[in-house]
This record gives C-alpha cells, sequence and structure tokens, in this order.
C-alpha cells in the first residue's frame, strides 16, 4: 500500500509529512513478520470480502483463464447497518 499512496501524492503533489514515512515504516516492518501476515488461495467460485478501512490486504499476481476469466466486482456498503445486524444475529444465538 505504500507504494500507491506515495505514488498517488506524488501525481497530486500533495507532499507528505515525516509522520506518514514513520508510519509507512512502522507498518512495513510489522507486515515483514510471518506471524502477522495471512496468505491463502481462493478457488473457483470462491469470494473474499475486504473492508479496506480496518484491513490493509494485498494480492499476489494471478493468471486469469480464458475459459474461466476473473470477476471482480465491488461493493459498498453502509458499515453501521451491517454492524448492528451481526450484533443483533449474534446476541440471538
Amino acid at each position: 500500500m505504500r507504494y500507491w499512496i506515495e505514488t498517488g501524492h506524488s501525481k497530486a503533489f500533495v507532499p507528505l509529512a515525516p509522520h506518514h514515512f514513520e508510519a509507512f515504516d512502522c507498518l512495513d516492518q510489522l507486515l515483514s513478520s510471518e506471524k502477522n501476515v495471512v496468505s491463502f488461495y481462493l478457488k473457483s467460485g470462491e469470494m473474499l470480502w475486504v473492508n479496506n478501512q480496518i484491513i490493509a490486504h494485498n494480492r499476489t499476481a494471478y493468471e486469469d483463464s480464458l475459459e474461466t476469466p476473473r470477476r471482480l466486482l465491488r461493493m459498498w456498503i453502509k458499515a453501521d447497518a451491517l454492524i448492528g445486524r451481526m450484533q443483533t444475529s449474534m446476541m440471538s444465538k
């Protein structure tokens, strides 16, 4: 993520402050340890939902198949409504 943030700021001509680089360095250090990283493969037909506000995520390279091309769908969910439903569901169990 660091690359994309630095590149975006550079292209927008918006300089990053020193504390941003300190935060990037801290995150880089945390993510360099295998104990802080989860890796897995998705099988055909599987789906992954990620909350970009609380999870730092990335993916490795992939090869798209001509027979079954990858499909990407973006979804925006109002988090407070979802959290309320999840809490209600968990309380009823």
